[in-house]
């Protein structure tokens, strides 16, 4: 039962990406290698920034092009 517990532990982890146009974020929660979609989410905003980016672009929508980032913008922000 520890080693079932502990091999689920390890298998299991969250990896973030980066819109590189309008700065939006997404996430994708894993289990065993496998992406989860009910607990992962796309187009994380939580600072707004899709939001400023539509205003200045005249409210149109953003074809993103996700980047893998290490963190979210959350944990880069508090060690700023």
């Amino acid at each position: 039962m520890i080693f079932t517990f502990g091999f689920v532990f390890l298998t299991s982890g969250t990896s973030w990406s980066q819109c590189q146009i309008c700065g939006v974020q997404e996430y994708e929660r894993k289990l065993c290698g496998v992406v989860i979609e009910s607990i992962s989410e796309r187009e994380y905003d939580e600072y707004g920034t899709y939001k400023k980016w539509k205003k200045e672009n005249r409210n149109l929508d953003c074809n993103h092009s996700y980047q893998p980032v290490d963190s979210s913008t959350l944990t880069i922000i508090k060690k700023s």
